[in-house]
């Protein structure tokens, strides 16, 4: 069998199986109701009520449009953990009935895992390392238990995943303008890949870091204009409390808001049976005996930036734009993993930025 025919019986074979997955996200989004996508919807819901979106506590009385009924009323946060940029972005869905709310973001998180297969491979005019990334997209993505997770959750991370395509589609094309925008947008929407700019700097990527670091300065100004200075203070107030939670420093959840059908949906407590293992290194440390304050944390990940840059710039001459961006996708998703709060493994879907690629440069390579 010629390599081309082997592809596309492959790609084929993808598509088949990434269908059957999807009809198996439909079935558990009627069963199930989107825990993750919950208290987002409730913290846009509470930004346009002008309040707290970290720290606000539903109480007798408020609006069920405002509960997110797996929160624990005992802890002094909710469980919103987006910055507030995501959080305005979700304004507009906001609006709508949680139960039509929870189907559109089947399909808009379907859709944009497409987006971004589809962006990575118009980065090469070669048809078969196009087909190549939509076989990988497809099957080790598409038909993954994390995807899974990911979609049941109605997580939000394939997002993250379609913006930074979008950063180095417009990078490969040379419109670094375009590039810089996407890239500051991403850090306002998950700051972590702040660390992107690390590879740009060493390599000289002045103009690429300007553009990213005014785009990330305007779009927080705008997130202000919106709100006030204060939201961003209480979003980082809030991640610390999250850290002390993930180190069971504050209490477990030990009561839950009595609610049960709210918005028309009876199954708020539901969680799918899909594997949702913690791989932070934090858990990790904490499963053999070992606790590791934020502290700690915040120490080890200064090392390992710090050796990483180091290394990073000692063999700059020899890193080209894609491997500069494969490094920086590695970077940041290998950051997640010192973070103090959980890596579950919906976080894995993020693997598609480096292997689509990887898949590129190394068809770029082969093609010298």
């Amino acid at each position: 069998m010629k390599k081309k025919d082997l592809l596309v019986f492959l790609l084929i074979m993808a598509s088949f199986f990434a269908i059957l997955s999807f009809f198996s996200d439909v079935r558990n989004t009627f069963n199930y109701a989107g825990v993750d996508l919950r208290n987002r919807v409730v913290g846009s819901r509470l930004i346009l009520q002008k309040l707290d979106p970290y720290f606000t506590k539903w109480k007798e009385g408020d609006s069920v449009r405002l509960l997110d009924p797996r929160d624990n009323p005992d802890w002094e946060v909710n469980r919103v953990t987006v910055t507030p940029t995501m959080l305005q972005l979700f304004i507009p869905l906001s609006l709508l009935n949680y139960s039509i709310i929870r189907m559109i973001w089947l399909f808009l998180q379907w859709l944009m895992l497409l987006l971004t297969i589809f962006l990575f491979t118009k980065i090469t005019k070669y048809k078969q390392a196009r087909m190549l990334i939509w076989i990988c997209g497809l099957f080790f993505i598409g038909t993954s238990y994390f995807w899974r997770l990911h979609v049941e959750r109605g997580q939000i991370y394939i997002f993250y995943v379609l913006i930074f395509s979008l950063f180095f589609y417009f990078l490969a094309k040379k419109k670094q303008l375009s590039s810089g925008i996407s890239l500051g947008f991403l850090i306002a929407l998950r700051p972590t890949f702040i660390l992107v700019l690390i590879p740009l700097l060493i390599k000289k990527k002045w103009k690429l870091t300007f553009f990213s670091i005014t785009a990330l300065l305007l779009i927080v100004l705008l997130t202000v204009t919106f709100t006030n200075w204060e939201v961003w203070n209480s979003y980082f107030r809030a991640m610390n409390i999250h850290a002390q939670i993930h180190l069971d420093t504050v209490q477990s959840p030990s009561t839950y808001y009595p609610y049960i059908n709210i918005e028309g949906v009876g199954n708020l407590f539901s969680l799918a049976n899909i594997p949702i293992n913690d791989t932070s290194i934090q858990y990790l440390f904490r499963s053999i005996g070992i606790t590791l304050n934020s502290n700690n944390m915040k120490i080890i990940f200064f090392i390992f930036i710090f050796v990483t840059s180091s290394l990073i710039y000692k063999f700059r001459t020899k890193i080209d734009e894609y491997k500069m961006i494969i490094i920086a996708s590695l970077l940041v998703i290998l950051s997640e993993f010192f973070i103090p709060a959980a890596r579950y493994s919906y976080n894995n879907v993020t693997f598609l930025i480096p292997m689509s690629l990887i898949i590129l440069d190394f068809d770029k390579y082969q093609r010298k």
